[in-house]
């Protein structure tokens, strides 16, 4: 028996789904391979941004989604000492810049279990449970895997593979790639509990940098909080991976069985990693295969889904025929950068908070108080890759924004409205030259006129006003590829576009 479809994709968590339905809904046929018969249910990610709950959108319906989260409430990440003390905190916005809350906080089975439904329910989609990859093959005009479950071995036919396998990724190890490694591995156990009674819990989510005992405390999603504890030089995994050693822990915190339910516990290795190339041929790789984060941002999910977001368009413009395999390059290009930045910071608070002599502690906690620490390194932005690199248009590798629009008199957010690809937002409406109206049409671009009836709160009005943008021109992963004054730099941009892309062949073989 042999399975065929236009991309295979290893790995079914919640990257590899995302990737998958995103896919689908471009119209491509996926089959997806998972080596565990069931989905995965220890305790990994509880917290994901708003960039990629806009991301989650375009999968999922906004009442699903909603149904999972617990936003945050009081807008900042606290920091304290071992006498509860703070030492500073990471302020998160209360706008809702892209639609939801800055940071959403989340059961990882519960998405997980919707993200499953959903492909299991599209026919673009053939999801193979139990099914463990064991041989990968590519050639000039496509690939073969060898699959084990089962009933035996099997073949798969696909014109792509993509590794979403995780930290041990078979297809990174069949491709031809590198590792960056930072050095930075501590051992924490992770703790799942399900309070009895509701309770407001103050701060929401809190770092103790204790040296007896760094830990972290943070919600686990609707009705649940996450307990994360460093374990020390002196123990070992085995001695803390057991129940009665948690329940001594969490009673520290008023938390006991009598109180609360143990969900799960299990003991993780934070490490900094990434691959060098995230692309060989007709293989890529993906999330944790391609990049390992510390958690202490709550990125390392993110990380992953914000690949599969960058990898679908891309994908599909190739799959398509209209760009090369040279486009898939800018994949890594864009995201390595992207995301070795954020664990770079991660490992920033990681020294601070993984310290466990006391006296370490206490140089720490001075300096703090007395401001003599360096401020936090920015959140990074898309500097290289599919953008004009024009340094006098600020906006260019920012995100655009997501708000609530009036579409037929009924209020909706942007992408609930539209969907996804490419847009153009204009403060006025715009004349388009031949060449622009050329490129719209082979690119399926959106034209969009910000007024004040369908802008019903100006925020897409303020954002360009504040930026002196009079024309935006936006991706199908919300990256601004460029902003422009009038009509011709708009064509100069769309130009660049189509070179970038490697569309121009195909733009000047249809007529005007």
């Amino acid at each position: 028996m042999s399975y065929k479809a236009d991309v295979s994709i290893v790995g079914g968590g919640p990257v590899g789904k995302v990737l998958a339905l995103k896919l689908a809904k471009k119209g491509w046929k996926v089959q997806l391979f998972e080596k565990y018969p069931d989905v995965y249910s220890l305790p990994r990610a509880v917290v994901f941004d708003d960039e990629v709950a806009r991301i989650l959108q375009s999968v999922l319906s906004i009442e699903e989604l909603q149904s999972i989260i617990e936003p945050l409430t009081d807008y900042h990440y606290q920091f304290l000492n071992a006498d509860k003390e703070k030492l500073f905190e990471i302020a998160f916005p209360e706008e809702l810049i892209y639609g939801w809350p800055s940071s959403n906080f989340f059961n990882q089975p519960s998405l997980e279990k919707l993200l499953q439904d959903h492909c299991l329910a599209h026919a673009n989609i053939e999801v193979y449970m139990g099914h463990e990859v064991i041989k990968a093959e590519q050639f000039e005009d496509g690939t073969r895997l060898v699959v084990r479950s089962d009933d035996g071995e099997h073949e798969a036919f696909a014109q792509f593979v993509v590794g979403a396998d995780g930290a041990n990724s078979f297809i990174r190890s069949q491709m031809n790639v590198t590792q960056t490694s930072m050095g930075f591995t501590f051992d924490w156990l992770v703790v799942d509990i399900i309070p009895n009674e509701k309770k407001i819990w103050h701060p929401m989510n809190m770092q103790l940098c204790d040296p007896n005992r760094p830990t972290t405390v943070v919600s686990g999603g609707p009705n649940r909080r996450r307990w994360e504890f460093m374990i020390l030089p002196q123990e070992s995994k085995e001695e803390v991976n057991n129940e009665s050693f948690v329940w001594k822990l969490l009673e520290e915190w008023n938390m006991t069985k009598e109180t609360a339910i143990l969900e799960r516990y299990a003991v993780y290795s934070f490490r900094a990693l990434w691959a060098d190339e995230w692309v060989d041929g007709r293989f890529m790789i993906a999330g944790d295969a391609a990049h390992l984060m510390p958690p202490f941002l709550g990125q390392g999910m993110c990380a992953g889904i914000r690949d599969a977001d960058n990898l679908a368009w891309k994908l599909d413009y190739v799959l398509k025929g209209q760009s090369t395999l040279n486009l898939l390059q800018t994949y890594t290009e864009e995201r390595k950068e992207h995301v070795s930045t954020y664990i770079r910071i991660a490992i920033i608070l990681g020294e601070m908070i993984c310290i466990t002599d006391r006296q370490k502690a206490k140089v720490r906690d001075a300096n703090f108080k007395s401001g003599n620490v360096p401020p936090m390194p920015k959140f990074p932005i898309l500097t290289n890759g599919i953008l004009r690199k024009l340094p006098e248009n600020v906006l260019n590798g920012k995100r655009m924004i997501q708000s609530i629009v009036s579409v037929k008199g009924k209020e909706k957010l942007f992408d609930e409205a539209y969907g996804r690809g490419w847009f153009i937002y204009s403060a006025e409406p715009i004349s388009l030259t031949p060449v622009t109206q050329k490129v719209v049409n082979l690119l399926n671009i959106k034209m969009m006129t910000v007024s004040k009836e369908w802008d019903i709160h100006g925020k897409y009005a303020d954002f360009m006003s504040v930026h002196n943008a009079a024309i935006v021109i936006v991706r199908p992963d919300h990256f601004i590829f460029d902003t422009a004054a009038d009509s011709n730099q708009l064509e100069q941009s769309l130009i660049d576009l189509m070179n970038q892309l490697e569309l121009m062949e195909t733009f000047f073989s249809i007529k005007m």
